[in-house]
């Protein structure tokens, strides 16, 4: 991601969000694979399977990709200067909030429907299908969109308040139907604003060469947020009486956690641009 953001300026959004469309793709498609191999050779082959073919696809990658700028010849593993500006802060504990609720979605949608609303498992993977695969035209829609009309961090804090209406609406799903409904509507949020994370992170680094590092360190603080999100979500489940009870304090604290972040996303754009709606950023 790091990486694409060099190579463009004006359509900065559209590109990384086609390059995160993958994302989008991949979890739409490594479920289908499981599910079609795992009864026919096993655990262990289907794994190697999902391995060769990542192996595959990401030699291409490893084939194709050049840098644009030269490598820095010194600097530190972290810009410590970085954690002096606030919005930068802001967006790393904002999107950490988001995120280790995410995450918690992404493990148990699939149980919450086999789990409350007896779905079979053939059935629950395909909530995974839909709420990845909702996500690639939207999100090559908001790369568009904040390239041309908004800016990242303006497109972002609206999607991410409407992605925490979505997840406490997932407490209101009582039917099959419902969940697939909630898997659409949920995945198209859910992947319009991660297409822009690059992005907003590089809008606010005004030196490219520094740019790499900026990325490492946010994506690392994301990384330990979305580890720590599925155990977490996953020891509420036990909570209220557990069963459709545990899922209901889980469901809230995936909602406000997103909320919490949105908000922090907020400050972060006006701290970066004031409150004036008609600044682009």
């Amino acid at each position: 991601m790091g990486l694409v953001t060099t190579y463009f300026k004006k359509n900065r959004g559209l590109a990384v969000a086609i390059v995160s469309s993958g994302n989008s793709v991949g979890g739409a498609v490594y479920p289908v694979i499981v599910r079609q191999l795992l009864p026919k050779i096993g655990f262990a082959w289907t794994i190697r399977v999902v391995g060769f073919v990542n192996v595959v696809l990401l030699g291409l990658c490893l084939a194709f990709l050049r840098p644009r700028l030269p490598p820095r010849k010194s600097g530190p593993l972290v810009e410590w200067k970085a954690f002096t500006e606030a919005p930068y802060v802001c967006v790393l504990l904002g999107m950490s909030f988001v995120f280790g609720g995410l995450f918690f979605s992404y493990y148990y949608l699939a149980s919450f429907g086999r789990d409350i609303l007896h779905m079979s498992y053939s059935d629950s993977l395909t909530l995974l299908i839909i709420f990845n695969g909702a996500g690639v035209p939207v999100r090559l829609a908001t790369g568009y969109i904040a390239d041309r009309f908004l800016g990242p961090l303006n497109a972002m804090v609206p999607l991410l308040f409407i992605n925490a209406l979505f997840a406490f609406c997932w407490i209101a799903v009582r039917s099959q139907a419902g969940m697939y409904v909630f898997a659409t509507f949920y995945g198209f949020s859910a992947g319009a604003f991660q297409c822009l994370m690059p992005t907003v992170v590089t809008s606010l680094n005004n030196d490219l060469q520094r740019n790499g590092i900026r990325m490492g360190m946010a994506f690392s603080l994301f990384s330990f947020a979305g580890l720590a999100g599925p155990p977490i979500g996953g020891a509420l489940l036990t909570t209220n009486g557990g069963g459709r009870g545990g899922y209901l304090v889980a469901q809230l604290c995936l909602g406000v956690l997103t909320a919490v972040g949105a908000s922090l996303m907020c400050a972060a754009r006006v701290y970066k641009a004031g409150w004036s709606l008609k600044v682009k950023c």
